[in-house]
């Protein structure tokens, strides 16, 4: 997973309040995250899932669609199915069997004003998935202008039903540079699918969980030299940005109207949620036991590791879940 992954556009409405001269968080920013009580979907609800049909003959693409539609989908009921000693919480899942067809314009092919897969025949969906491989071209919609994609993303809870119809809402593709068989094999690969479905039910990170006390960043020289190792950086989006947005600043928003866990009380053994980058312990001083300093690696032990132990939703994670949705109501019919 890259330093630019997910909420793309949670940063959107962030610059798009700075172009405007007002104060992020703020609640006169346009669009601004004004707590997490607006990205969750209403108690009770059943999405609908569906998965957008692959182009013909994809380059990188060496996975059966149906594999990677199963995994998803395992991994969402390890999210809302219940577990061992964990309630089933008050959200389900419907898989949508039609399939919305492929995009019309991939990157590199003529491009349009206008997404070409709004007018596809029309079918009911909550969340649309992507499997296409990255980088490829977003188009331009009402509700942002045409953007290259190079990481995975999702939408952050109900604010799916804002996209355009026919856009993806989720983009959980092969990385750049990878096969689909190496992505979805690979415990990155798979944390990120658990990550993303996070986002879907409306978890943000929570290593910008601004409950958190002050953690002890290393100067930002220092970060953006880690970020700029870790896979030739993210290509031309602004480190220093995505380096705040995404990983160091509080969550913006209304801490009153939200619902944030308790933080543990200290971070000796790190956040141990999947909705934490493993990443953001590399950027902290300290943040390795043995005093592993990130500088000038491509690839992190530790994080690889981090990786390999967030392969599902911990209990934490579920227990959150549970506090934001409710326990299931389970009705005996006579």
């Amino acid at each position: 997973m890259r330093c630019s992954q997910q909420c793309y556009s949670a940063q959107r409405r962030r610059r798009l309040g700075a172009a405007k001269g007002l104060p992020t968080g703020s609640s006169t920013t346009p669009n601004v995250l004004s707590g997490t009580w607006d990205f969750k979907w209403p108690i009770g609800t059943k999405l609908r899932l569906a998965f957008q049909r692959l182009p013909r003959d994809v380059a990188g693409f060496d996975f059966a669609f149906e594999e990677a539609r199963a995994l998803v989908l395992d991994k969402f009921e390890q999210w809302v199915g219940g577990k061992a000693g964990v309630e089933r919480p008050n959200i389900t899942f419907a898989v949508v069997t039609d399939m919305p067809a492929p995009p019309l314009h991939p990157l590199g092919s003529p491009r349009n004003a206008k997404s070409d897969t709004r007018f596809t025949g029309f079918i009911e969906y909550d969340v649309l998935v992507s499997f296409l491989p990255l980088p490829l071209l977003l188009p331009a919609t009402e509700q942002h202008a045409e953007e290259v994609l190079s990481t995975s993303v999702s939408e952050l809870g109900r604010y799916a039903q804002r996209i355009e119809y026919g856009v993806p809402t989720v983009y959980l593709g092969p990385q750049p540079g990878l096969t689909a068989s190496q992505w979805f094999g690979s415990a990155e690969g798979l944390f990120t699918v658990v990550h993303e479905l996070g986002h879907v039910l409306g978890m943000p990170h929570e290593q910008q969980n601004p409950l958190l006390s002050e953690l002890p960043w290393r100067p930002v020289a220092e970060m953006l030299e880690i970020l700029e190792k870790r896979d030739g950086g993210v290509g031309d989006e602004n480190l220093g940005e995505v380096l705040r947005s995404e990983i160091t600043d509080p969550w913006p928003g209304e801490v009153r109207f939200s619902d944030w866990r308790s933080p543990p009380p200290n971070l000796q053994n790190g956040l141990e949620s999947v909705m934490a980058r493993p990443l953001y312990r590399c950027l902290l001083h300290g943040g390795h036991a043995d005093g592993l300093d990130c500088r000038g690696l491509t690839q992190c032990p530790h994080e690889q590791q981090g990786f390999k132990e967030l392969q599902s939703p911990t209990p934490g994670d579920l227990k959150h879940l549970l506090a934001m949705y409710g326990t299931a109501v389970h009705r005996v019919h006579p």
